[in-house]
């Protein structure tokens, strides 16, 4: 009868282990940040932004999307200013529709935040098409 090869002993907490389980967890914080996005937007969270000059409907929906993760990120205004790199009154003014931001200040919040600003601009696209402005 021919010998069994011993197989290599797996040890626990190598850096190619340790990795698949950080991008296992990113995942799933990107998971729950899109479950919090929702599928809608309520009238009452559209009433309660303050619509600057030449607003359009995206640009509400991206508010409201940016107010919403940062809600599910746990994070106040003030630490997602700091961690992107922008004033707490830009995120305020971007949060309540008043202030129209660039991709550049988009992408570095949702950086911030941990969740990719494509998937926030799809949401939004998504939400455009149920919903024509």
């Amino acid at each position: 009868m021919p010998r069994r090869k011993r197989q290599p002993e797996v040890r626990k907490g190598t850096a190619r282990e340790e990795a698949e389980e950080g991008e296992c967890a990113e995942a799933a914080a990107v998971r729950a940040m899109e479950l919090a996005l929702g599928p809608e937007v309520t009238e009452a969270e559209l009433g309660a932004l303050k619509p600057g000059k030449g607003m359009a409907g995206k640009d509400l929906l991206l508010a409201v999307g940016i107010k919403r993760l940062r809600k599910a990120a746990g994070l106040p205004q003030e630490a997602l200013a700091l961690v992107a790199g922008v004033t707490r009154q830009l995120v305020g003014q971007v949060e309540a529709g008043h202030h129209q931001p660039v991709w550049g200040t988009v992408a570095a919040l949702c950086r911030a935040m941990g969740f990719p600003h494509w998937r926030l601009a799809r949401w939004v696209d998504r939400l455009v098409a149920l919903r024509p402005w």
